[in-house]
């Protein structure tokens, strides 16, 4: 009698494996199931059976499969996915295979469900497995779609009955997968020298659909055979495009990100940097940018130069388009649309030169353009900046919630007049009250009552801001408070990232030194409106210790001044609870 081991690989699989491992029961003779690592409770589920339960870092699907077969007992190896299970017929069967010894191969039929509905043609059906086998002349090869390779030639015992495929549960998750399985597939095909023509994305997802939904007869599985056929149409379209983009960017040595507006948007656009170079290790990373920002983009230590966009004003046309030149840059990314940027990246044969649709100049001098617009967008403006990144071929990004982590700053206190400003005894609190017109203000009236109720014992106040905000605060903020440290006009830039990164709180609107704060760790209020596209979802302070506060509140009779009483409507109490909580 044959003896076979069913080998498992898993991770995160506890919606599936228990229907799996139920209708293994009786049927082989050892379960081993090789799991990297599940976050879910994947491993308490096999605890409940008869299973050899082993932890290996994922390796890819070959190697994880190909280990997990040495870890079996038995040479015949029954290799099933956790979101596989046996039909009746096929238990009976593979019984019957067992008293066959003369076979050492067996092949199945696997049938698909497909959100609930068996999709038995668009040619995924008889889907004919080889997973069965002997281990000893047989392995797994390839990086998506794995199959077995033997070095013997075997009899082959064709298996009755079907192997149950529960493969997606929502149209979302084919969608997902689509997303990755083209991602790994389009990398190796480029690693192999696979190249694709302009129109090959198009021809080919055509022809997909032609050949799965009328001459695979796809539209007899209905509705369920529409989807199946046009996701995989998309599949097709997306594998093909990928390759297009990977092929441009795999030489790819030297990036430049351009964004030159205020300090805000900059340190929203900053963590692009590292993780470009996560994803890109041998990338160099340069930054176009304003030279009120550079301070900022010094202390980054994932950017490797900067240019500073005046000082390339100041220069010929001629003189500029050399200049640029002369950087040998491979890609920019246009996060800050400007036309004369955009011209002057064209004329200096940037080969990539990434930019967004809704700004028709882009459409004369950029070469890959992402369909995006952050007018009406739901998304946060960092979240919007990654979404740039397609064009180099980076398609998954991080959550909003560890964009911070990317930031990569490194910021030393070595100014001495920093050091006059810090109380080490007490918590360093600055309060930042104008924005220089660029966001709605709370109200010096509110920060006053803040400095009133805040106990002088325990907090250092400082006040920031320019000289001229300076001039606007003194008379209300600081002569009545001996106790205040008004840091106005006292810094540049450069020191005032040495005092935030010196203190432990900061109060402000949606301005620069927020984001600042955020990004070095400090306990960073920011104060908004209820306003779109003003409001915290698209600005908010990205930081581990970071808080948005605004009212719940229409905020529409704020339009149309500078003055937004919804702002102002936010409460001392609710601001001091957000300090010290």
């Amino acid at each position: 009698m044959n003896l076979i081991s069913a080998v498992i690989i898993t991770l995160n699989e506890a919606h599936n494996i228990e229907r799996c491992l139920i209708s293994l029961q009786g049927i082989v003779d050892e379960i081993v199931v090789l799991d990297s690592f599940s976050k879910d409770s994947t491993k308490e589920i096999c605890e409940k059976y008869n299973v050899k339960f082993y932890e290996r870092k994922w390796e890819g699907y070959s190697a994880s499969k190909n280990y997990g077969n040495q870890l079996a007992t038995h040479d015949l190896i029954f290799s099933i996915d956790a979101d596989e299970c046996l039909s009746d017929k096929l238990q009976q069967s593979i019984l019957s295979f067992k008293l066959q010894n003369e076979y050492k191969l067996a092949r199945l039929k696997r049938l698909t469900n497909y959100c609930g509905s068996w999709i038995k043609h668009c040619g995924w059906y008889p889907d004919y497995k080889e997973r069965i086998f002997h281990r000893k002349h047989t392995q797994w090869q390839g990086v998506l779609h794995e199959t077995l390779h033997h070095d013997a030639k075997y009899k082959v015992y064709e298996l009755e009955g079907d192997l149950l495929h529960y493969s997606y549960h929502e149209p979302e998750d084919h969608i997902k997968q689509i997303e990755k399985f083209t991602d790994i597939a389009a990398r190796d095909a480029v690693l192999k020298g696979q190249d694709a023509f302009f129109l090959k994305p198009y021809f080919s997802a055509l022809l997909r659909f032609i050949k799965m939904y009328l001459l695979q007869w796809g539209f007899l599985d209905g509705k369920a055979g529409w989807q199946v056929c046009t996701r995989s149409a998309y599949a097709a379209f997306l594998k093909y495009t990928k390759i297009i983009q990977f092929s441009r960017i795999k030489n790819i040595r030297h990036i430049l990100i351009s964004r030159t507006d205020a300090i805000g948007d900059v340190m929203l656009t900053i963590p692009l940097a590292k993780y470009i170079k996560e994803k890109m290790p041998n990338v160099r990373v340069s930054f176009l940018g304003n030279t009120y920002t550079k301070p900022i983009l010094a202390y980054c230590q994932s950017i490797d130069e900067i240019i500073e966009f005046a000082s390339l004003q100041k220069l010929s046309k001629a003189a500029q388009i050399e200049t640029l030149a002369s950087k040998s840059i491979d890609a920019i990314v246009h996060v800050f649309p400007n036309p004369a940027i955009a011209a002057l990246a064209k004329q200096a044969n940037i080969p990539l030169r990434i930019g967004t649709t809704n700004r028709v100049y882009h459409w004369f001098t950029c070469n890959i353009l992402i369909r995006m617009s952050r007018k009406k967008s739901e998304l946060h403006e960092a979240e919007l900046n990654f979404s740039l990144l397609e064009g180099l071929a980076i398609n998954s990004f991080p959550k909003k919630e560890t964009l911070h982590q990317y930031y990569d700053l490194k910021v030393d206190i070595v100014d001495d007049i920093v050091k006059e400003y810090i109380d080490k005894n007490k918590v360093n609190l600055i309060l930042h009250t104008k924005s220089r017109g660029s966001a709605r203000e709370w109200g010096l009236e509110n920060f006053r009552q803040l400095i009133s109720r805040l106990n002088k014992d325990k907090y250092n106040i400082i006040l920031s801001g320019t000289e001229e905000e300076g001039l606007l605060f003194r008379e209300q903020l600081v002569k009545p408070y001996d106790y205040i440290k008004d840091a106005s006009g006292k810094f540049t830039l450069k020191q005032f990232i040495q005092l935030i990164k010196a203190s432990d709180a900061l109060v402000a609107a949606s301005t620069g030194p927020l984001h600042i704060a955020a990004a070095l760790g400090l306990k960073a209020v920011g104060l908004y409106a209820p306003l779109k596209p003003l409001f915290p979802q698209r600005w908010g302070p990205l930081g581990e210790k970071a808080k948005a506060l605004a009212i719940d509140k229409n905020c529409d009779d704020c339009k149309n001044g500078s003055r937004c009483l919804c702002i102002e409507s936010i409460q001392v109490d609710n601001v001091i609870q957000a300090i010290e909580s």
